[in-house]
């Protein structure tokens, strides 16, 4: 079996508008985290996944479902937190939040290039983060605030109606397709891209490594057409060097 499921154990701190945690058991590969709750996990003000005091994941509720780990090596001698912020009591809601949850891991051994068994090494540490773009414009729309180094494996822009993405890099257009251009092309790698979202997608090719997105250098650029204005939302899913 691949990825096996186990129990993730008891939240403390359970309350409307609290914030709840528990400690991840370190040592194994993490997969995926599944959480259930007695509500809609769209109100959910916040997830952080905390590595050693250093914040890996940081997404809304809204943006939660279906971000798996990118299989998070982790130490025994690790400190992983998972966070949930939970939202005031919704109208009609239960008295009481429930929290429930499971993790898929896998093993730390794998198969070596002779064939025999070796641990697997923390060489990457997966990131999932959300920036804002506030109050952009109709029309063209300029962000700036991404951290560079990191390699990026998605970004997802969600809001303002983006009709056409570009990037450059060190003044250098890296990137220029409209939302119907990249929605055919993620199509034809078998991607299924949603309505009202741009997906920037490098890694659709498959090639998860080689293609991944670097942003090292002096000056990074997005630049979108936004048809509406208004916030608009980046869920940027990237890796860097443990």
């Amino acid at each position: 079996m691949r990825n096996t499921p186990h129990y993730m154990g008891s939240f403390e701190g359970v309350n409307w508008n609290g914030r709840a945690m528990i400690a991840l058991e370190p040592g194994p590969v993490y997969e995926e985290l599944i959480v259930q709750c007695n509500f809609d996990v769209a109100l959910i003000r916040k997830v952080e996944v905390v590595l050693n005091g250093d914040s890996i994941y940081d997404v809304t509720g809204r943006t939660l479902d279906g971000r798996a780990f990118t299989g998070l090596v982790t130490k025994p001698t690790d400190n992983l937190v998972l966070r949930i912020y939970l939202p005031e009591q919704p109208q009609g809601g239960a008295a009481e939040p429930v929290l429930d949850g499971h993790v898929l891991t896998s093993s730390v051994l794998a198969a070596g290039a002779n064939g025999q068994m070796i641990t697997r090494q923390r060489l990457v540490v997966p990131r999932i983060q959300t920036f804002t773009m506030n109050s952009a414009n109709r029309g063209e729309n300029t962000f700036r605030s991404l951290p560079q180094g990191p390699r990026i494996r998605r970004i997802h822009f969600q809001g303002g109606d983006i009709s056409k993405l570009r990037i450059f890099r060190d003044r250098l257009e890296v990137f220029d397709a409209t939302k119907a251009l990249n929605d055919f092309l993620l199509k034809r790698y078998e991607r299924a891209p949603q309505t009202g979202i741009y997906h920037f997608d490098p890694i659709a090719t498959g090639f998860v490594l080689a293609d991944l997105f670097q942003t090292a250098g002096n000056t990074l650029e997005l630049r979108v057409d936004s048809a509406s204005g208004g916030n608009i939302e980046l869920l940027v899913e990237s890796v860097e060097a443990a």
